[in-house]
């Protein structure tokens, strides 16, 4: 007798919470992907709109919907999917957002050329509530080893643009953690950072919804300092996770300099400590033998120009006509 293998290639883990104005374009950008040998895991977190409606009336067998017991938010629907997931490549979506349509055939293939890499995502552009683009993409970040490095600072990863191998998440027993205000995905990226290769296609892979009844944008409004202090938390674990030994004291400045606003007004004598802190910290790279030493030399120099363009040595450089 001849067995037939029907395990999909990709399972696409997709959240959905009271999205009904976007859901059906979001899971129509799925269905019509050119790569075709998917499962479509829809993860109902019990909504209050007619959200779920939509997606059953979506007729198509590379479907699969659950349903959570209770309203569990998006790090727990997201384990879920990850644990349901039958494919060799796990692809990450939002309910919201959309997908190019060969955003799978693009990252598949990738993924089967580069046997090194992990994890593979791409650019975002931004749009509106009607769809219409209203932000272009910044510089995609290609190298695993600068990104490893970049995230230490902040999220270089377009969450919903991500595919990764299904054999890498388990075996690292890799996690979304809840309670970090919309930033669960940044903690999870420096996590696997760490552990595996991080890479992305310099293409535009993630149609990225800008609504302010987000999750993010939601707690940039009415949690700030909690939402400070979680993006803080993230990037002390992401020190401590990448070899890192500062005192409380340094990692205080560090976080304090690299909020999540990174243009934050800095003060000449602060911006002098900035400088100890980051020379300790290419030193200490360097001393541990990490593989991205260069990368990281090269990060931590683009970081301090970034402070600088906002601080009293800036000042000090624009006033100088008045001498």
């Amino acid at each position: 007798m001849i067995v037939v293998d029907k395990r999909p290639e990709i399972s696409v883990v997709m959240p959905v919470y009271n999205a009904e104005r976007y859901v059906r374009e979001a899971i129509e950008s799925i269905l019509n992907q050119t790569n075709s040998n998917f499962e479509l895991i829809i993860i109902d977190d019990c909504g209050t709109d007619s959200s779920m409606d939509i997606a059953q009336e979506m007729k198509d067998e590379r479907i699969r919907i659950v349903h959570n017991t209770e309203n569990r938010g998006i790090a727990y629907s997201r384990n879920r999917g990850l644990e349901l997931a039958k494919g060799k490549y796990i692809a990450l979506m939002d309910d919201d957002d959309i997908a190019p349509s060969n955003r799978f055939e693009l990252e598949t293939h990738f993924l089967e050329e580069h046997k090194d890499i992990d994890v593979v995502g791409g650019g975002e552009l931004w749009i509106d509530e009607n769809g219409k683009v209203i932000s272009y993409a910044d510089q995609i970040i290609c190298n695993p080893k600068r990104i490893q490095a970049e995230l230490i600072f902040w999220d270089v990863i377009e969450n919903g643009s991500a595919m990764m191998r299904t054999e890498f998440i388990r075996k690292n027993n890799l996690k979304y953690e809840d309670g970090y205000l919309g930033m669960e995905d940044y903690k999870f990226w420096t996590e696997c950072s760490v552990v595996g290769n991080i890479a992305n296609i310099d293409r535009v892979l993630l149609y990225w919804r800008k609504t302010y009844e987000s999750e993010t944008f939601r707690a940039g409004r009415e949690q700030a300092q909690e939402r400070r202090k979680k993006f803080a938390e993230i990037q002390k674990n992401a020190l401590h996770l990448n070899g890192f030994d500062f005192s409380e004291k340094e990692e205080k400045l560090f976080t304090e300099c690299f909020a999540e606003n990174k243009r934050e007004y800095i003060g000449k004598s602060k911006l002098e400590q900035l400088c100890s802190l980051l020379k300790k910290m290419m030193m200490q790279a360097e001393k541990n033998k990490q593989k991205n030493v260069e990368e990281l030399k090269f990060v931590c120099r683009r970081m301090y120009a970034l402070k600088t363009e906002n601080s009293e040595l800036w000042e000090d450089m624009n006033n100088v006509s008045k001498f």
